[in-house]
């Protein structure tokens, strides 16, 4: 499945601009579980491929789905946060229960030309920062859902270039393929949290069945 990579200016007026979001960290204490099933919540594992290269930052955006299918805007989450140096593990992060999907991955470095490197969705409608009108994608890269109270074990995003954007605007063009997290992290994790781990369910993100696509030539560089 391809897709296209591209530098756009974030447009995210409906959910608190570029804030990011962090969870707080849940102890190895099943109780926390059963408050977040209280709380119509759950808890999700994710990893991207992205946190084992040269981004020493990487974002996520994911938005649920309106009552009429759409994904609109979203909010961001950490993947990686500096200073973390070589490859960085897997994310908990806690969600309302529900359906989402991923529409933006965004990686910061100090490596490439592009210091921040737009891997995103198709987008329908683009976001209005004077009307206040969010950003409407046409498919999510992958989707996931979490269930009240279940830590979901959701798989790593792997993203390779396919084809790099060149010096006169063209599109470059990335594929995404879903995996299981590698065992040495998951054993990790789970020796440190044993109690909560072995609650982990697995359920795999899935993926689109189409190539998703949009570039801007006035990305920054």
């Amino acid at each position: 499945m391809l897709f296209r990579l591209v530098c756009l200016l974030a447009l995210t007026p409906a959910l608190g601009g570029c804030l990011a979001t962090v969870s707080a960290p849940v102890s190895n204490d099943t109780s926390e579980l059963a408050q977040l099933r209280a709380e119509n919540k759950g808890m999700i594992l994710i990893h991207t491929s992205l946190a084992d290269g040269h981004c020493f930052e990487v974002l996520a955006k994911i938005v649920q789905p309106d009552t009429t299918g759409r994904y609109v805007d979203g909010k961001e989450v950490y993947l990686r946060r500096p200073p973390i140096k070589g490859p960085n593990g897997p994310s908990e992060i806690v969600l309302p229960a529900g359906d989402y999907g991923v529409v933006e991955l965004v990686c910061s470095n100090l490596v490439t030309k592009r210091k921040r490197e737009y891997y995103h969705a198709r987008v329908t409608t683009d976001g209005n920062l004077i009307t206040g009108e969010g950003t409407v994608y046409q498919q999510p890269i992958a989707k996931f859902s979490v269930l009240p109270g279940e830590f979901v074990d959701i798989g790593s995003i792997n993203v390779s270039t396919v084809r790099a954007p060149d010096a006169s605007g063209n599109n470059g063009e990335f594929a995404v393929t879903i995996a299981p997290i590698e065992d040495d992290w998951l054993h990790s994790l789970a020796a440190a949290k044993p109690k909560i781990y072995a609650l982990r369910v697995q359920r795999l993100m899935t993926t689109p069945g189409r190539a998703t696509v949009s570039a801007s030539p006035g990305a920054p560089s």
